[in-house]
């Protein structure tokens, strides 16, 4: 049905929001308007500090500290919850609205396991865990079942054992059933049409007698299993340390919509996951979401996802409201000067390769035996032949060689006395990096790409293979020697706030290594923390403050900001700019452009993203469960993959197929 013969499910009237700080009171959202018809998805897509989330959170009822919506209405429903009472917000608030939060390691409880956090979502909301409120038989089966009350209850444990038994000795191979009876979300509907599609006789009555309704604990499983996790009754019983980003993003999925809830706000559910895990995951909310009938309110700074996920799309700027309309509309052309920067900036929209004056041509010859093209048909940054240094030929020096890297680790068995078995996490891995290039390093969570990482940086021993430095094996560095190499290659984490010290201020993270390796003055390292500052776009101010009063973007220029106060030759980026804004994201990877092509900077950049790959490398390296299964000119890998998983990570790039107007 076309939202426009629907009334609005939630329609924002002239909304504004305001914190009360020291300072004075601080207007977060001004003036904002947008409408969801039910079963719609709208985007909200802004920067840090835009006000998408604060705008989401009084949609809940969940403003943090001193917020308050100080005028406007939010109608739900059709009516006004913009000033409810408490109780009323309780009661719409998990029912109605649900909600899936950005970082699901925070909002898990590490010391409940997954399956008492699931079946206090059901509690709480006073859900009825032995039957179905919605019809979910699945659109394939051609065969009519009669909807009925009773049809809708839940297949249990103990009943789906029993059915199973009685199937089997009809001489019918239960395989297949097994996998699709699944306890506390399988209805009697949905059996009745699965054993009838098995060739079952008197499928309704085994059904009826079987199929008589769950209960709380098969319900958690049923909920687990539909937001795509497997096992999921072993699941509900690990802890969310057990499971990896994925998997814990999907329990905050199951949830989220647990009590089957007409709105389900979404903020930033993947920004800090695998392309391949953020599209299944978002693939897999899609179809719930479309099969309840559920409109979502996704928030998130990726215009890509926005565009491929959203049909309406809403971009805020500093409280307001600067731009609302059909999704592809607006990416394709965008009238707000706002607008037209987030999509010049978003790297999965983008096919250019951020480029400095590129006067070296480089040649690399590989492992393989393959050669880097030159610079007429690759996009490295350019340094003079004086930086570049070394080389012969025209060729730049390879100041990075990872030669036949292996890295095993010991993984404890769980039966005391059981034998430890070995885990090969960088399997038989080589390449090169020359001097003054960016060479990337690609694959998804576990492939072992961090953990090369981790050896470059002799943060770990390899257990077999090397890795030279500017012709010395960094294993055997010692001492004076080693401390010289800290200097010269330093690290920029994925996680911002585990790897700055929270008891100390900026200035001091920041002059740290200037004080350890004993350059400059008290003076003279002040300035030098006054001009990185500057360079990462962040205010002198910011020396007094801590990192915990920074937000995640404005830490990782920190983070960049220290890795570069040493002058180093190379850095080492860890999933750098995963978790920004794209336009912070769009600064920091020009700063590490200009840098690169002003000193003649060396780059290992490790990510998931290959759409940011694009715009920063040279050459790249692709990882696959600890193996290097692909590696060649960027371009060439975009244009030309020679690997089906390769072909995978281009294709979940999101918005990665979109012409739009500004991509020249």
């Amino acid at each position: 049905m076309s939202p426009a013969k629907k009334d609005p499910l939630l329609e924002v009237r002239d909304l504004w929001v305001t914190f009360e700080t020291s300072a004075g009171p601080l207007e977060a959202v001004r003036g904002a308007n947008l409408c969801v018809y039910p079963g719609q998805t709208v985007a909200i897509v802004g920067e840090s500090g835009s006000g998408k989330s604060t705008l989401a959170h009084s949609v809940i009822g969940l403003l943090p500290g001193t917020g308050k919506v100080t005028s406007g209405e939010i109608i739900f429903e059709g009516e006004d919850i913009a000033h409810a009472s408490r109780k009323k917000m309780v009661e719409v608030r998990g029912a109605r609205i649900g909600m899936v939060p950005q970082d699901p390691m925070s909002n898990l409880d590490p010391v409940w396991r997954i399956g008492r956090q699931v079946r206090e979502a059901l509690e709480a909301n006073g859900i009825d865990p032995s039957r179905s409120t919605y019809q979910h038989l699945a659109e394939e089966l051609a065969v009519h079942v009669a909807d009925t009350e009773d049809g809708r209850l839940y297949l249990s444990t103990k009943g789906r054992a029993a059915l199973l038994a009685e199937v089997a000795s009809q001489g019918i191979d239960i395989e297949k059933l097994e996998e699709k009876l699944i306890p506390g979300f399988t209805t009697r509907m949905e059996a009745t049409a699965f054993l009838r599609q098995a060739g079952v006789t008197d499928a309704e009555n085994l059904a009826e007698t079987h199929v008589t309704g769950g209960n709380a604990k098969d319900r958690v499983t049923g909920l687990l299993a539909e937001a795509g996790l497997p096992d999921a009754a072993r699941r509900a019983r690990q802890f969310p340390h057990e499971f990896s980003g994925g998997m814990r993003q999907r329990t905050l999925i199951a949830m989220g919509l647990a009590a089957r809830p007409a709105l389900l706000i979404a903020d930033e559910p993947t920004s800090a996951l695998d392309v391949t895990v953020q599209r299944q995951i978002l693939d897999h909310l899609g179809n719930l979401t479309k099969g309840l009938d559920t409109a979502t309110l996704l928030i998130t700074h990726d215009l890509g996802l926005a565009a491929e996920r959203a049909e309406h799309l809403v971009v805020m700027y500093r409280g307001e409201v600067v731009e609302s309309g059909p999704s592809l509309t607006i990416l394709k052309g965008p009238r707000h000067p706002y607008t037209q920067r987030l999509v010049a900036a978003a790297p999965s929209l983008s096919s250019r390769r951020m480029r400095a004056n590129r006067i070296t041509t480089v040649v690399e010859n590989t492992h393989d035996g393959e050669q880097a093209p030159s610079s007429a048909s690759s996009a490295v940054v350019g340094v003079s032949e004086r930086k570049a240094g070394g080389g012969t030929g025209g060729r730049p020096k390879d100041l990075l060689v990872i030669d036949h890297l292996t890295k095993e680790f010991t993984i404890r068995g769980r039966t005391p006395g059981r034998k430890a078995a070995t885990f090969k996490a960088v399997d038989d891995v080589s390449f090169t990096v020359p001097h003054g290039t960016t060479v990337a390093l690609v694959g998804e969570s576990g492939s072992g790409k961090s953990t090369v990482a981790n050896i470059v940086l002799r943060l770990l021993e390899p257990t077999a293979g090397r890795v030279m430095f500017d012709g010395g094996d960094v294993a055997h560095l010692r001492g004076k020697d080693l401390f010289n190499f800290r200097h010269r290659v330093q690290p920029v984490f994925q996680d911002p706030y585990g790897s700055l010290d929270p008891m100390y201020s900026i200035y001091r993270t920041i002059e740290e290594p200037l004080r350890t390796h004993k350059i400059g003055t008290k003076k003279e390292r002040e300035a030098k923390v006054r001009e990185l500052l500057d360079h990462v776009a962040l205010p002198a101010s910011t020396m007094r403050r801590f990192p915990n009063e920074l937000s995640g973007g404005q830490r990782q220029r920190v983070a960049v900001a220290r890795a570069l106060a040493l002058d180093p030759e190379v850095v080492v980026c860890d999933e750098a700019v995963s978790a920004l804004d794209v336009l912070v994201q769009a600064q920091i990877l020009e700063l590490l452009a200009t840098l690169q092509a002003d000193l003649g900077l060396t780059y290992l950049f490790i990510t998931h993203d290959l759409a940011v790959v694009r715009k920063v490398s040279d050459w790249v390296c692709v990882m696959q469960t600890g193996k290097l299964v692909e590696q060649a000119a960027t371009e060439e890998v975009f244009a030309n993959p020679k690997t089906e998983y390769t072909q995978a990570l281009l294709d979940a790039i999101p918005g990665g197929s979109l012409e739009l107007a500004l991509s020249g």
